[in-house]
């Protein structure tokens, strides 16, 4: 309460001697008995000199506070970015130098008047022949060189108080910085559960599927020489693809989990802090090194406090570097697909082609089944068909996403979303429309606003025509394509149901049929 009285009265202070101040500078008789009264450079400068202590321990504490923002860890906006506004608030632009900026000018003022009066005083001198007079100072002792030099201090001050506000892109940076490495050593914390994971279920898998493709051949060896029960055989088999079949869902599982996590986990896609915002850092570390030679007055322990922040970015950029080392080191098997490597079955595979394996196994299986059954008299015969089948769901599967690709909602969102901004959108018809309604003069600038918002009306623009015929060919081209579709489904599913099996191939996410209308009110644009 004592600090806040004392401000309090510093301000009310300052509104006095500018009120002062103002009243002198006013013109009439009131204003030349006012300026017999006017406060002197004297004055004014005690005022200032008062305040520079003040001042200057206030800079001293910010500086310190902004070293340990600078070298905190912490990851929450309200304790660094929000601790910098109170900083700021309490030091670079507290009460005190408010007060100093507003009695800087005052204080220029009453020199320059000052000097304007001892100049005058002593040309008058000089006329009726009088010695010159040495320099008043005032009950004070406050001469104009002295009261010059508190000016400059002033100046100096105020003006590194304004320009070292900068720091705040620093604590900002700094924020970011921070929150990416945290969000970095996350994930290195949990790689060996997620990578693990992976690694502990395929070799299990892979152990697994070498035992039921031994055990299905001793038993084919072994019915083969001894032509036991074929039910018993049957029997077996189906046990057998049954396991197959578990094992092929959970590679299945694990291959879309796979892909997602290595995507998730793409260095381009997260933790990248742009080298553009280090350049910036490094022009404010060289800014801060420089202090001393560009505020030679400023007192030697704030200008040590600045240059303390220097090393500061660098060291928190080191640490984000390394965290990205470390991160690329703990996941780089599972990014570069290398995961399985030394895994029978998996090693070299692609995270998509894991089913695939134990497809193979199954199909076998399958052809033993249906031969038993006597769905095949021939064996290889189904095999074949099996693996024939197999080829072309491929194909299909293939050739649907590739449809999908071309004629998905997320391509008809993408190209009518450039219909809605080409050539600048409704943004640019409402800035031209309303820059010709509030034109005052119909110049060439005019014409060409009018010009160019009846093209962009008319849509004649070639950013328009060019969206609103690549839009006009995808609702043209889509009937085809769905027709393509259905004809890949409906054979795909004859042939499944030839061979006895279920269709895996359903149906396909197309667009919607609709036909494209390039004069719809602006605002759908």
């Amino acid at each position: 309460m004592k600090t806040k009285k004392i401000l309090n009265c510093h301000g009310s202070l300052v509104l006095v001697l500018l009120g002062v101040f103002l009243l002198a500078s006013a013109g009439g008789a009131a204003a030349q008995e006012q300026e017999e009264k006017a406060l002197s450079f004297q004055e004014i400068a005690a005022e200032v000199e008062k305040r520079l202590p003040d001042a200057e321990e206030k800079l001293l504490a910010g500086a310190a506070a902004v070293e340990q923002l600078l070298k905190s860890s912490k990851t929450e906006a309200g304790e660094m970015t929000g601790k910098w506004n109170e900083i700021l608030e309490q030091s670079f632009a507290s009460p005190v130098m408010k007060e100093l900026a507003q009695l800087r000018p005052l204080l220029k003022v009453t020199i320059d008047r000052g000097l304007h009066e001892a100049m005058q005083a002593s040309r008058e001198r000089m006329t009726k022949g009088d010695a010159p007079v040495a320099s008043t100072s005032g009950k004070s002792g406050i001469t104009l060189p002295i009261a010059r030099d508190i000016h400059k201090d002033a100046e100096e001050l105020l003006g590194f108080a304004q320009e070292i506000q900068s720091v705040g892109e620093a604590v900002a940076w700094t924020l970011k910085v921070n929150r990416h490495i945290e969000s970095l050593e996350f994930d290195i914390g949990n790689a060996p559960a997620r990578v693990g994971a992976y690694v502990d279920d395929m070799k299990l898998m892979s152990a697994s599927l070498a035992d039921i493709r031994r055990k299905a051949n001793q038993a084919m060896e072994d019915y083969s020489k001894t032509r036991g029960s074929l039910a018993e055989l049957k029997g077996e088999m189906s046990r057998y693809l049954t396991l197959t079949m578990a094992m092929k869902y959970k590679t299945q599982n694990a291959a879309v989990s796979l892909v997602n996590t290595a995507k998730y986990l793409e260095p381009e896609t997260g933790y990248v802090i742009p080298a553009t915002e280090l350049k910036r850092m490094e022009v404010l570390a060289e800014y801060w090194k420089d202090v001393k030679n560009l505020y030679p007055l400023l007192r030697q322990d704030i200008a040590d406090g600045v240059v303390r922040w220097a090393p500061h970015p660098k060291a928190k950029w080191a640490n984000y570097l390394e965290s990205k080392k470390e991160f690329n080191k703990v996941y780089a098997p599972l990014l570069q697909g290398n995961l399985f490597q030394g895994i029978p079955f998996f090693e070299g595979k692609k995270y998509t082609e894991l089913s695939g394996v134990v497809l193979d196994t199954e199909m076998t299986l399958r052809s033993v089944l249906a031969a038993i059954a006597g769905e095949e008299k021939n064996v290889e015969t189904r095999r074949s068909a099996l693996a024939q089948d197999n080829v072309l769901t491929r194909k299909e599967q293939e050739e649907i996403r590739k449809l999908e690709a071309m004629y998905g909602p997320e391509r008809e969102k993408n190209l009518v979303k450039a219909v809605h901004k080409a050539a600048g959108g409704y943004g640019k018809v409402v800035e031209l429309e309303r820059f010709v309604e509030n034109s005052e003069m119909k110049d060439g600038a005019y014409e060409r606003a009018k010009e160019e918002l009846d093209t962009l009306l008319k849509r004649r623009h070639p950013e328009q025509r060019a969206a609103d015929s690549a839009l006009q060919t995808f609702y043209k081209q889509l009937p085809e394509a769905q027709r393509r579709v259905d004809a890949i489904i409906a054979d795909h599913g004859k042939r499944k149901k030839d061979l006895g099996l279920q269709p895996v191939l359903k149906e396909a996410k197309l667009a919607k049929e609709k036909t494209f209308d390039t004069l719809k009110p602006r605002s759908e644009w």
